[in-house]
């Protein structure tokens, strides 16, 4: 959702809701400009994708495109764009990893390969623990 404020801010009014998957539980935002094309990326924790929506000049959002990761539970949290508008950076909470994903105006390559970058050694337990509850399971 979008919201307005007023000077001293205040809510002023909602301005703006988008619809997402039923399961889905959005939880980072980034937005990008693409040659005067506004477009805002969701990161879908809970549905395991990245949703695209154009931005229009009243500020309004338009249908979500979703793409959905291949891998199961990656789970993308927060997000920022390059400032040239071509990549977004996204960071998978369960999956423990950064991925730089090629972006253009609606689209995301979500199946690069070799644009994952792991934010812990394997078999590291100590910053899993702030990032996924995974280190909770036996034999992890």
């Amino acid at each position: 959702m979008s919201i307005s404020v007023k000077d001293d801010g205040l809510v002023k009014e909602v301005a703006d809701s988008w619809a997402y998957g039923s399961n889905s539980g959005v939880h980072g935002l980034a937005l990008a400009d693409h040659d005067g094309q506004l477009v805002l990326y969701a990161a879908d924790l809970g549905g395991n994708s990245i949703w695209a929506s154009n931005i229009d000049k009243a500020g309004k959002a338009g249908a979500g495109r979703r793409y959905q990761f291949s891998e199961t539970e990656m789970h993308p949290r927060h997000m920022t764009t390059h400032p040239n508008g071509t990549y977004l950076y996204a960071i998978m909470e369960a999956g423990t990893s950064f991925k730089a994903l090629r972006v253009g105006e609606m689209e995301v390559d979500i199946a690069a390969a070799g644009n994952e970058y792991m934010l812990v050694p394997e078999g590291s337990c100590a910053l899993r623990l702030a990032l996924s509850p995974c280190c909770l399971r036996p034999g992890h």
